[in-house]
């Protein structure tokens, strides 16, 4: 798994440590969590780990999509670097360009460093031995019963290959876990056994039931919300009214759409391939779309 990580790990940590502990925890401060900051070029002052997370920091060189994400010819050192030091200073070089939570730029280098964030602000709470990955399998993927593949994770080379979490990517997923994560979310954060898991404002936000707080505009007419993705739906496409179809997607051309009908729509593919507009579709004739 690429970018499901976004949603599935980061994204998941803020929400369940806002639950358990804090539901202050997303306008916390990059800058008070990660003291690279100081180093950085760009303007750090004002950035929450919810503006990091919906890739809103203000901090990126273009806004066009994808164009600092995908830097292929090899001058990027988020991309070529393996210790932590290396590639936690390529992901904070980048020029000030907006206030922070106003342009959306895609940047898997963002969400490390709010990975890194979150990592910092765990071991506050419990000790300078909690690994933020470890809370997550600990406090979500256990009690879901997602399989022991999905217990290990991409890290930087520190320790052995045992440093920080990369957060962005680096997950390993087979279909049963997509199956119980999607239901889980669609369910409202509530784990086997009706315990509340992750913080429901927070969640509702990402599903797009909040209608006071859809996330960050970005191209066309979606939204992104604490690394999930959102499309709109309505008369153009022959609906009786407007929804929103919150996705998690992966670079590779991972899908998992979580309609508001409770349905939820999954696959996976090597070929870059994001449609999904015929199951929104088709789930429509089993329980409507619209109320």
């Amino acid at each position: 798994s690429y970018s499901t990580a976004k949603s599935t790990f980061p994204s998941m940590a803020l929400m369940r440590l806002a639950q358990k502990y804090d539901p202050a925890a997303p306008v916390l401060l990059i800058k008070e969590y990660v003291p690279e900051a100081a180093k950085s070029p760009g303007n750090w002052s004002a950035v929450t780990f919810d503006h990091t997370l919906d890739m809103a920091t203000g901090n990126y060189e273009s806004a066009e999509f994808m164009v600092d994400e995908e830097n292929w010819d090899g001058s990027d050192p988020f991309w070529t670097e393996d210790y932590y030091d290396g590639i936690i200073a390529a992901a904070f070089n980048w020029p000030h360009s907006a206030d922070p939570g106003t342009q959306w730029v895609y940047r898997t280098s963002d969400t490390f460093i709010d990975t890194r964030a979150l990592q910092n602000y765990l071991q506050t709470l419990e000790g300078p031995e909690a690994d933020i990955f470890e809370f997550v399998v600990d406090e979500v993927f256990v009690p879901l019963h997602v399989g022991p593949g999905a217990y290990t994770v991409l890290r930087t080379k520190d320790d052995n290959w045992q440093g920080q979490p990369y957060g962005g990517m680096g997950l390993w997923w087979i279909p049963d876990d997509l199956a119980k994560i999607a239901n889980f979310l669609n369910a409202g954060g509530v784990a086997v056994g009706g315990e509340q898991i992750l913080h429901p404002t927070l969640l509702d936000a990402a599903l797009q039931r909040d209608p006071q707080d859809r996330g960050v505009d970005r191209e066309g007419s979606g939204k992104y919300n604490n690394a999930f993705w959102a499309y709109r739906y309505g008369a153009s496409q022959g609906y009786d009214c407007e929804f929103w179809v919150p996705t998690m997607l992966g670079y590779s051309g991972i899908v998992v759409a979580l309609m508001p009908n409770g349905t939820s729509y999954y696959y996976a593919s090597d070929g870059r391939d994001f449609t999904w507009e015929s199951a929104v579709r088709e789930a429509d004739k089993i329980i409507p779309q619209c109320p």
